[in-house]
């Protein structure tokens, strides 16, 4: 008796306490470890995305992004870009986000098989639903094409409550 009356009590405190706006946390992310080629030196190349609707007050989200690219062993001076974003086109060239990796095929030097490129990122977002993007391409149509074997990205988000 002397229990069920504690707890009756706590229900009773609860009920009369102010109901306080609860924060609103969300996470997501996607990866693969299904061969992705990407070739085209004109726009990104989505490795991944992931949606997520943040609503109520403005929101801050850290991205991570992280892949493993395959040396094409194809001449020398490979590069490839990497970045976060919130569209499929990315944000532009030389953002802080954005990262490089250089694959090469020296003669008479034994050059690494893979790369890893990884990044991360801050949004301070609204109210909305946003996609985040993970995505890659060769900096230049003199780039081989590179295939990135392993891939993944998470986003988490906080309205800061």
């Amino acid at each position: 008796m002397k229990h069920f009356i504690c707890c009756l009590a706590v229900l009773v405190a609860v009920a009369l306490i102010p109901s306080a706006a609860l924060a609103h946390n969300i996470a997501g992310g996607c990866g693969s470890n299904a061969n992705k080629t990407i070739s085209n030196e004109n726009s990104f190349a989505t490795l991944c995305s992931a949606t997520l609707s943040l609503t109520d007050d403005t929101h801050f989200c850290v991205a991570t992004g992280s892949a493993e690219a395959q040396n094409p062993n194809a001449g020398t001076n490979n590069d490839y870009l990497f970045v976060l974003a919130t569209t499929p086109n990315g944000p532009g060239f030389d953002s802080a986000w954005e990262r490089k990796v250089e694959l090469n095929d020296n003669p008479g030097i034994d050059d690494p098989d893979t790369a890893i490129a990884s990044t991360v990122r801050f949004f301070q977002l609204a109210p909305g639903t946003y996609t985040f993007y993970w995505l890659a391409r060769p900096e230049s149509s003199d780039d081989a094409n590179v295939v990135i074997s392993d891939y993944s990205m998470g986003v988490v988000c906080t309205d800061g409550r």
